[in-house]
């Protein structure tokens, strides 16, 4: 079921957004990437059963967002932003869930927006 596990980081660690000098992050945040052998209209309940399994089995897991998208074959495809103590946590809440493949779970090094990069001045 579990696809590769990479730790990403991208360029300069400088670049990425940081937390306020002297605060950490409580734990590691992951995206994951997912597909599901279901379609669009059966996502409302996978999204409330993968709720229910954090709620109940992971209470130091925390689901932050979703970006959900729809392949041509119509199955869903969900690239998941986590909060979890490892990635252990991750395989084993996808592994009660089920009815999907993970095509990677990434650590992330850091945030950025367009605003960490300023106009070079002419």
């Amino acid at each position: 079921m579990a696809g590769p596990s990479v730790r990403c980081a991208v360029g300069d660690p400088d670049l990425h957004s940081k937390p306020p000098e002297g605060v950490r992050w409580k734990m590691p945040k992951y995206v994951i990437n997912r597909r599901f052998e279901v379609g669009e209209d059966d996502m409302p309940e996978v999204g409330r059963r993968s709720r229910q399994i954090i709620e109940e089995e992971f209470p130091n897991v925390v689901w932050i967002h979703s970006h959900v998208t729809v392949e041509d074959d119509g199955r869903v495809r969900t690239f998941c932003l986590y909060e979890a103590p490892d990635m252990e946590a991750i395989q084993a809440h996808s592994e009660l869930l089920g009815q999907h493949t993970i095509d990677g779970v990434f650590e992330v090094a850091g945030d950025v927006t367009p605003a960490d990069f300023p106009p070079i001045p002419e």
